[in-house]
């Protein structure tokens, strides 16, 4: 019988209620609302998840209003390096999300990320006929954000300190 580790990411922290805040000129995102795919408001984000070794945003925690999408309204993760902030609007641009991406992606839980949970979200925004080795890199937490969804191009590279 084969037996199913699951490695909990302990250093993915939420940024309300902890010591943590934006680095200067970065903005507090959370309340701002989400667009995706052909200009369409998902729904807004609830909260930011941040590595507490590096410091790095690595996620938004998106509060997805599911009504008028016809879809099941939950939080959801998504990572911060496909999102495009809009400052002055106060909007979060994701323009490559489809309602495709909102069905798939798995409910957010609370204290209850794990590797599978963020390789799962992560292979939704992977193209097609792209494959991310998993074995290789489930315990090197450090490779597994070598790469560009989790890598934000804004200036200070949304940081919490």
């Amino acid at each position: 019988m084969s037996q199913t580790r699951h490695v909990s990411n302990g250093t993915l922290r939420e940024l309300h209620n902890s010591k943590y805040e934006m680095v200067d000129g970065e903005p507090d995102i959370r309340n701002w609302k989400v667009v995706g795919l052909q200009n369409q408001e998902v729904g807004s984000v609830s909260e930011i998840l941040f590595d507490d070794i590096s410091h790095r945003v690595r996620y938004l925690v998106v509060q997805i209003n599911g009504k008028p999408l016809n879809l099941i309204s939950r939080p959801v993760m998504i990572p911060i390096g496909i999102a495009e902030l809009l400052k002055d609007e106060k909007v979060v641009l994701i323009s490559g999300l489809s309602l495709e991406h909102l069905a798939s992606l798995p409910a957010y839980e609370k204290n209850n990320v794990t590797r599978e949970t963020e390789f799962a979200v992560r292979s939704i925004f992977i193209p097609a006929g792209v494959t991310m080795a998993q074995d290789n890199v489930i315990d090197q937490r450090d490779s597994f954000y070598d790469h560009e969804h989790f890598n934000y191009a804004g200036a200070g590279h949304h940081r919490v300190r």
